[in-house]
């Protein structure tokens, strides 16, 4: 287009030339084609020039000439709805345009579903082949037909279809085997059997009938059949064996030379022949082989034993016993079965009467002599009496308390009705360290006292806590923990611990009464400890103090068990007089004690404060929310929570 406005621009610049030059009507050079797009209106000689637009489309190229949506220029749909097509693609079987019929696999063109072809079972397209009724394409149900009773030799396990059975004969199975009794006739199921001879049906019934015994009842000894004698052992018939029954030990008095069967021996007594005479040496005493001889004593048998040299029937040089009057053994001067008293003693045993080397019991020179218990009852030694064995259970001699099977003495101004009871009697609280039930000796179901159980109001409670320093937790070993508990009477020591390397302790069992049966009020602690060593940098604390005092500076805070103490525990070390108040005077101690000018802190000399979350414990028997105490221990003079160094 740029050369076509050019070109105008040209011929119109040449007009005006020719017709300024002139003076005439110049000639106008151009297109003169009304159909070309470069047509001159004003044009009077064709330049040949003319430049006409594409077949169907304007001088701007579009297109002039009705075109389906999709297609080129021009171009329209044929019936299938494509661009310039032939309508070949939509040419159904029968070659209607659009038309519904299809060609099936049979190769039969038509628009009727019902009469397309199928595939038979062998997959041949209209072919007339089916399953049988076993599932066999066109098979005659042979393999699935069987017999389905499955009593019947023939039972088929898979068969689907009934077919034929066969059965065995009756009597036998499918094998030909009988499965019933065999006669003797050797006939299945057969009623042929034997007599009492052994006959097969031979119809004896009574045996001594038999020309020859059965082997059933075969002849016994006496030659009857069936019968039941029989030889004993010596080989008679129906015998006792006692033909040949006898003693076979020649060292008895009825040996006896034709036994062979072992009988019953008799023999002589010990140290006699078999007609009664002794054949061994007589004792002292006369027995025949005793072993009793003459004693020291010349008592036969006797018990006086002398260890020295007999004189005159007495024990010269030598250890003897003593022994009892007339019996055995010596009086304490050595003189066989003799007795005497000695010095002024009118107390003497027996009728006889005896030496002093008797004890109670009348036992003489007793390693462990019998003694006069707290009942006066000769008691111990050879007495065969329990010492204080008449005391009852309160002590009191042939007294009438007793124990019951608890172990609970019972007096004569006790409650009878309680009797047998006291074993259910004790702590009912779970929570206590003495419950009832936490003892395995007692009783319990599902861990509850037994019916008839009994408050004794005896329970205890253990104490549990941790001591560390208020300032950084560290724990504080060896600190003596004691508890007090506080009765209307009085206060009273209730038990002593020390805290272990982690700074805890446990005070175990914990009354609720004291001693005297009174219950406490409440329970308060008291510690000691033996760490006493002065403040550490002693100045730097001395010089904090003053100026808290002056108000220039605050004590520190430290975070103690996730609360913020804001330096209530820096006040109670800083207090060093224990005055309550904190001054000057207190910097003042810190500094001569760390000097050396005062060999303590304070006039009391103390050197620890301890401070525990709760003062006083008013019910131990409910402490969930105090299960281990807290107690911070707080250095005197040590204000800035050192302790062993900066």
């Amino acid at each position: 287009m740029k050369k076509y406005y050019l070109h105008i621009i040209v011929v119109m610049g040449y007009f005006l030339f020719v017709a300024g030059s002139c003076g005439e009507e110049p000639e106008i050079s151009g297109c003169t084609d009304g159909s070309a797009c470069n047509y001159n209106i004003e044009a009077t000689i064709d330049n040949g020039n003319c430049i006409l637009s594409e077949e169907n489309l304007d001088c701007n190229g579009n297109c002039i000439i009705q075109t389906d949506d999709g297609c080129e220029c021009a171009v329209l749909y044929d019936e299938c709805g494509f661009c310039d097509g032939d309508n070949s693609s939509c040419i159904d079987c029968n070659g209607e345009v659009n038309g519904d019929s299809i060609l099936d696999m049979c190769e039969t063109c038509d628009n009727d579903p019902s009469n397309d072809c199928v595939q038979d079972c062998a997959g041949v397209w209209g072919g007339s082949l089916v399953e049988d009724g076993c599932g066999v394409c066109d098979g005659d149900n042979s393999s699935c037909t069987g017999c389905m009773d499955e009593i019947a030799c023939n039972y088929s396990l898979t068969a689907t279809i009934s077919g034929e059975c066969e059965y065995s004969e009756i009597n036998y199975d499918c094998s030909g085997n009988c499965n019933v009794e065999v006669d003797c006739a050797g006939v299945c199921g057969g009623s042929a059997i034997e007599d009492v001879c052994g006959i097969c049906g031979g119809g004896i019934l009574e045996v001594e009938n038999c020309v020859e015994c059965p082997e059933s009842d075969p002849e016994d000894c006496a030659g009857v059949c069936g019968g039941i004698l029989v030889d004993d052992d010596c080989g008679v018939c129906d015998g006792d064996n006692s033909s040949c029954t006898g003693c076979m030990d020649d060292t008895a008095c009825n040996y006896s030379l034709n036994a062979t069967i072992s009988g019953e021996c008799e023999y002589s007594e010990e140290n006699y022949d078999c007609s009664g005479n002794c054949n061994v040496e007589v004792d002292c005493d006369g027995v025949c082989g005793g072993s009793a001889a003459l004693d020291d004593c010349g008592l036969c048998n006797g018990e006086s034993i002398c260890d020295g040299q007999m004189s005159q029937g007495q024990c010269e040089s030598g250890d003897f016993n003593v022994g009892e009057f007339n019996v055995s053994g010596f009086d304490c001067n050595g003189f066989c079965l003799g007795t005497q008293c000695f010095g002024d003693s009118t107390d003497c045993y027996g009728e006889e009467g005896a030496d002093e080397c008797y004890d109670c019991a009348g036992t003489p020179n007793s390693d462990a002599p019998a003694e006069l218990d707290d009942c006066k009852i000769c008691s111990g030694g050879e007495s065969e009496h329990i010492a204080n064995s008449d005391q009852d259970c309160t002590g009191e001699c042939f007294g009438n308390s007793v124990l019951d099977e608890c172990g609970i003495c019972f007096g004569e101004n006790d409650d009878w009705s309680e009797f047998g009871l006291s074993c259910y009697i004790g702590c009912p609280d779970e929570n206590a360290s003495n419950y009832y039930c936490d003892d395995d000796v007692n009783s319990c179901e599902n861990d509850q006292p037994p019916e008839g159980f009994i408050d004794g109001e005896t329970c205890t409670y253990n104490i549990e806590g941790t001591i560390e320093y208020y300032s950084n937790e560290t724990a504080i070993e060896d600190v003596s923990v004691t508890i007090y508990g506080s009765s209307l009477e009085s206060d009273s020591a209730i038990d002593t611990v020390i805290t272990d390397s982690m700074g805890h302790f446990i005070i175990p069992h914990v009354p609720i009464r004291n001693t005297d049966d009174a219950p406490y009020e409440h329970y308060y602690f008291k510690y000691s400890y033996s760490e006493d060593s002065p403040p550490p940098v002693g100045d730097v604390q001395a010089e904090l103090i003053v100026k808290v005092v002056v108000g220039i500076e605050s004590f520190p805070t430290f975070l103690s068990d996730n609360e913020y103490t804001y330096g209530y525990h820096s006040s109670i070390a800083a207090d060093v007089d224990l005055n309550d108040h904190i001054n000057a005077f207190d910097a003042t101690l810190i500094r001569r004690f760390e000097s050396g000018a005062s060999s303590s802190l304070n006039e009391l000399d103390i050197r620890w404060k301890f401070v525990s979350e709760i003062d006083t414990i008013y019910d131990i028997t409910n402490l969930t929310d105090y299960n281990n105490f807290l107690i911070h221990g707080v250095k005197l003079g040590d204000p800035h929570g050192y302790w062993e160094g900066e």
